[in-house]
């Protein structure tokens, strides 16, 4: 699920949310509950929350929940709302006992539970597991998973080998239940000793440990504890439930149309099963609170929904019950707006364009229709109650002549198309990543300024809006002369961060020095500045099929930033600079970094220099047709060539050295799908109007080869932009800075053979192609992840004793920035305390997870946008065919996810169609139909556009 924030500002209430649970404690209840526990150690002790949130001692608006007397003490205008004392956590009636219900509901629950959803959740079962989140999450955790809004209670056994990337869990019923790591929403890590989860056995049924006598007991000590847990949590929820009603009015945001935040998160005042009480209150009331759908088992993070939300939901449910005038009135205006036709079809050429509809429009008091169908339209999880699916299937059904009682969010989105009240190119991911990035946005943002201005004389007096006066490391920098830098680029590349050079060591034959130089814009720009805390909210500049958002503005002030634009009018430019000499078995044995001066900036492209070395084959090819011509081929000069030679043996010893060390990693074919219509049309948020729309943007369907990319000189630049990641971090490591490292890549074998058949299956870069042979063989990989750690990059093949610090790529990453204020702060200022201290850090490593995160399914969601439109206009017959042979008609899919039977007696799972570059959901009548990593022919079933596009096939 995404929240919709527009443009509204976003409250934070960073402190734990500890609702007045710490007054009123009764001591019996508790002294009674905790006598349940094994005897080792007590409550407050043993059981701690998952993850601690970074101080927030610097934040603002800070909120002590303690403070009730200081709250309003009448409820009774709060009526409306389903008295707590009625309803239980888990659906469960008053009196009725955890282990009744969860009995009561084991199979159709579990069933519900286990079966695979209709909107994006289903993407979320990749086998990548985010190991910031649950590397906790190990055997003797205690357990909340929900999906398909169940929840389930649990103590967590070992990994599961039915499920790619999940583990099992012992239920209260004595069920064993696989889940996903995104299915945990509350951890309590050490619940059980892992020595009593090895005694329980193999994460089977009770009824396969018939004789193990061992097994049955230590599960029972196990439900014993789990049992302990839910009732001291149920004790709480009863306790805190007079109170909880106040929340919302306590939390929500002053402006009716913001969103704020709240989070679960507590420092030390509560015990982990009153947090979970709270939690459960929290899940139960999603008409005001919705669960973070990017981090949440980290930040424990709610979203507080804007007061206006909650009145046009409170509005439409009204309005059906009673079948308002409001809602016959907007339903007459659909009715003739659909029956009109062309009134958002999507004509066969010509450019986009809308105009408004002379005739309709919609009055004030049918505007909560319009705002709840496009909320309804939005993707979301299915973790807590869905507000919209019902209500907005009702409303459609009596415009259109439909029995269907379901509908996702793609066919509401395609139903406010057809009215004329959305567009058929609107790119949701494109349109709401900013305020995303936003709503998680942490304390390290709000102490940037702070904290550089208490480390750096420099920058104690500047204000929010200077840059630097001077650069604090001129008088330290390298004058590189005229020693050649080649800056290696794809022709329409818009940031060029980084540069090569090769100089040979005279007193060493056959021996270079590699220097990597990267663009400076830190030179200018410090981190007091509002740039770079807008700068670290976004992230990373997005490159999506239609535009670019870029991390940094551009402004007067930084123009110039790019590598190559000051030398063009022969002035010297400042650089970062890496430098390495790699040894004969392609290790590096000497490094520096330093600040740097060039003078010798040369572009080049990267076909110029392929055909230069002999490489012709290009990377990338259309699938669909439509290639565009490719432009004459430069010829490279004598010195040109004979520097970018020399460098193709000393990349080739350090790619071998790499994959020694254990690189390894799956690729694919990749669809990169543009757009080349400029200024696309759009309507605002708010548009109540239709609007007539007609033509489509121009897109052009390309499927790029791994492969090929990782040769000549993409692979020359990809090379020495990871050594000098690796000089960094060693470097970092050497003077005692504190650095964000990127690490992951680790694999998790379905069996011990697995691992050797995975590494025997690379080819000389490391990479394996037979993705169905890899997927049957992993069972889970760690995705990559900031640490502060000294962790190495498995996946790249970099161990721990070097680890990987991102440098490159400053005018598009945060973290690279980080990385030089950090490095220059330290050559210019030695004796002082560095920049940004550990725990800061720490705090920013972590909110980058969650920003990166968001940008990779916003780049992805984006992707499969373009994509799929494009593939849903071919089917069509909207695209230009000429004589090439129809793709689509020899389709085959990788199964690449776990099997699933839904709700509606299919079975479905993940899948890789290497032909178009993409992933869909392979959907068919029998778990027979296919099996995880064997190709299977198939064919276009549907195709879902909307906010959640989805591609569906079926075996043929």
């Amino acid at each position: 699920m995404h929240r919709h924030v527009g443009t509204c500002a976003t409250r934070t209430y960073p402190r734990a949310l500890q609702l007045f649970v710490s007054s009123g404690r009764s001591a019996s209840t508790s002294s009674r509950a905790r006598q349940k526990l094994p005897p080792q150690e007590s409550d407050e002790t043993r059981f701690k929350p998952l993850r601690k949130v970074p101080s927030t001692n610097n934040v603002k608006s800070q909120v002590n929940l303690y403070d009730g007397p200081q709250l309003a003490s009448s409820f009774e205008a709060l009526t409306s709302l389903q008295s707590p004392a009625q309803s239980l956590p888990g659906g469960r009636n008053r009196g009725e006992p955890i282990v009744g219900r969860q009995a009561r509901l084991a199979t159709s629950a579990q069933q519900a539970f286990d079966a695979a959803v209709a909107e994006e959740d289903v993407y979320e079962d990749t086998g990548e597991v985010a190991t910031e989140s649950f590397a906790t999450v190990v055997p003797g955790t205690f357990v909340e998973i929900r999906r398909n809004q169940i929840p389930m209670f649990g103590i967590v056994l070992r990994s599961s080998d039915q499920m790619i990337g999940g583990f099992h869990a012992l239920l209260i019923t004595g069920d064993v239940q696989a889940f996903l790591p995104t299915d945990v929403h509350f951890a309590i890590p050490n619940a059980v000793s892992p020595k009593l989860v090895d005694q329980c056995g193999e994460p089977t049924h009770d009824s396969d440990l018939e004789g193990n006598e061992q097994a049955f007991e230590a599960r029972i000590h196990v439900l014993k504890t789990l049992r302990s847990i839910l009732t001291r949590m149920e004790s709480e929820y009863v306790r805190i439930s007079r109170k909880m009603p106040m929340v919302y009015d306590k939390f929500r945001a002053k402006d009716a149309k913001e969103w704020s935040q709240v989070t679960t998160v507590d420092k030390s005042r509560l015990s982990s099963t009153s947090l979970l009480a709270v939690h459960q209150h929290l899940m139960q009331n999603a008409l005001h609170f919705m669960a973070s759908p990017d981090d949440f088992l980290l930040s424990q993070r709610f979203f507080v929904r804007p007061a206006s939300q909650v009145e046009d939901i409170e509005a439409v449910r009204k309005m059906i019950s009673k079948k308002s005038a409001p809602l016959q009135s907007f339903v007459r205006k659909a009715k003739g707006l659909i029956a009109d036709g062309g009134i958002a079809e999507l004509s066969t050429s010509g450019p986009p364009s809308i105009r408004p509809h002379p005739d309709v429009f919609f009055s004030q008091d049918e505007q909560p229709i319009l705002r709840f169908l496009k909320l309804s339209a939005q993707p979301r999880r299915f973790t807590q109650e869905d507000l919209y699916s019902v209500l907005a299937v009702t409303i459609i059904r009596m415009v259109e002549n439909t029995s269907r009682s379901y509908m996702d969010s793609a066919e509401v989105a395609n139903f406010l198309v057809r009215l004329g009240l959305s567009l058929p190119w609107a790119d949701y991911a494109s349109e709401t990543v900013t305020d995303r990035m936003t709503s998680v946005a942490g304390p390290s943002e709000q102490t940037l300024r702070s904290m550089a201005q208490s480390n750096n004389p420099v920058m104690r007096t500047l204000g929010p809006g200077e840059l630097l006066p001077h650069d604090f490391t001129d008088s330290i920098r390298h004058d590189f002369g005229d020693l050649p830098v080649y800056v290696i680029d794809d022709s329409f590349a818009q940031e060029l961060d980084d540069g090569l050079s090769v100089e040979p060591i005279s007193s060493s034959p056959n021996s270079f020095w590699i220097h990597v130089h990267i663009a400076d814009p830190t030179s200018l720009l410090p981190p007091t500045h509002e740039i770079a805390r807008a700068a670290q909210r976004m992230s990373t500049t997005f490159y999506f099929p239609h535009k670019t958002m870029p991390m940094l503005p551009q402004l007067p002030g930084l123009k110039e930033l790019s590598l190559g634009s000051a030398s063009e009018s022969g002035r010297p430019e400042r650089v970062m600079t890496s430098s390495f000499r790699v040894g004969d078995d392609g290790a590096i044995v000497e490094y520096k970094v330093r600040a740097g001066l060039v003078r010798n900036v040369q572009r080049l492209l990267y076909d110029d220099v392929n055909a230069a070395l002999g490489i012709h084959a290009l990377p990338v090819t259309y699938p669909f047709g439509g290639a565009p011509s490719l432009p004459p081929t430069k010829v490279l000069s004598r010195n040109q060539l004979q520097d970018l030679k020399q460098l193709v043996p000393i990349v080739r010893r350090m790619v071998s050295w790499r994959v020694k060390q254990g690189a390894a990693g799956s690729v694919n074919h990749k669809a990169i799908v543009s757009v080349t219509s400029p200024n696309l049309p759009s309507l605002s948020a708010g548009e109540s109007v239709p609007h007539i729309i007609s033509g489509f943007p121009n897109i052009a369907y390309a499927l790029e080869d791994p492969l090929l990319v990782e040769q000549g000189s993409r692979q020359i630049v990809s090379e020495c932009m990871k050594a000098a990641s690796r000089v960094t971090s060693m470097f970092m490591r050497d003077r005692g800075l504190p650095a964000i490292r990127r690490s992951g890549g680790e694999m998790t074998f379905t069996s011990p053979e697995a691992r050797a058949d995975v590494l025997a299956l690379r080819d000389d870069n490391g990479f394996i192609t037979d993705t169905g042979a890899f997927r049957k063989a992993v069972a889970a990989i760690a995705a990559g992840s900031y640490t502060v750690d000294e962790k190495g990059h498995d996946s790249l093949g970099i161990p721990a004793t070097e680890g990987y610090v991102h440098f490159t790529s400053p005018l598009r990453r945060f973290v690279d920035m980080h990385a030089h204020w950090q490095i220059k702060h330290s050559l210019a200022f030695p004796d002082a305390p560095s920049l940004f201290d550990q725990e800061w850090t720490r705090a920013c490593a972590q909110e980058m997870n969650s920003k990166g995160a968001i940008a990779r399914k916003a780049d992805n969601t984006s992707r499969d946008f373009w994509a799929l439109s494009f593939i849903e206009r071919w089917r069509n017959g909207l695209e230009k065919r000429g004589d090439l042979e129809d793709p689509l008609q020899s389709l085959v899919a990788i199964p690449t996810g776990t099997l699933r039977l839904t709700l509606e007696g299919m079975w479905s799972a993940l899948c890789f169609i290497p032909t178009l570059g993409i992933r869909g959901t392979l959907v068919a009548h029998s778990s027979n139909a296919f099996a995880l990593g064997q190709p299977v022919g198939v064919k276009v079933e549907a195709i879902r556009l909307g906010f959640s596009p989805r591609l569906l096939v079926t075996p043929k």
